[in-house]
């Protein structure tokens, strides 16, 4: 069974990382870089703003466990695309009609504003 977590708890683990020096991150104008928490995994993601309202995220990890990651659909980015070279992801979102298996060599489109 996976273990599920919250926004919020993704974001305690997160702080408490931080503040024992446990992660790796910052920030220069539009780029952020982020190592993973030993906590969470191993590995890291980077995000750089192309444009106002346009966002590239590139992410290489292994999370320690599986988990679900259960939260609303960041308001500023009411359009998702995504494509995996490897590994994937369960969505399970309010604005879905089902839960979405995302798998290595597929890609997909989302939009989901005000969910």
């Amino acid at each position: 069974m996976a273990k599920v977590l919250t926004g919020a708890e993704v974001n305690e683990v997160m702080g408490e990382c931080r503040a024992n020096g446990e992660v790796s991150e910052y920030r220069d104008g539009p780029e952020y870089f982020w190592q993973m928490p030993s906590l969470l995994g191993s590995g890291y993601g980077r995000q750089i703003q192309l444009r106002p309202g346009l966002w590239l995220t590139v992410g290489d990890y292994q999370k320690r466990q599986a988990h679900v990651y259960q939260g609303p659909h960041q308001p500023t980015m009411p359009l998702t695309l995504a494509f995996y070279l490897s590994g994937g992801m369960r969505v399970d979102n309010s604005g879905l009609t089902t839960t979405q298996e995302e798998v290595a060599g597929k890609s997909y489109q989302y939009c989901l504003p005000d969910t």
